[in-house]
């Protein structure tokens, strides 16, 4: 798993008990929104990966297409 976010609030121990073992996700903290859509865009191009999170404060109708 893919996990992008903006704000360094991502925290291993509190994804474990909803069933997310730390050792598989890939914690990601981009710079800004634009950055964070960049990385959330080659996640999901990228075939390995079991899923994509990205949290976001807003998000356009532009940008998510």
């Amino acid at each position: 798993m893919l996990w992008v976010v903006t704000r360094p609030d991502l925290s291993a121990p509190a994804i474990a008990p909803a069933g997310l073992q730390p050792d598989r996700v890939i914690h990601v903290e981009a710079g800004d929104e634009k950055a964070l859509l960049a990385c959330f865009e080659e996640g999901l191009r990228h075939g390995g990966l079991g899923a994509v999170v990205a949290e976001t404060a807003r998000l356009s109708m532009t940008a998510s297409r």
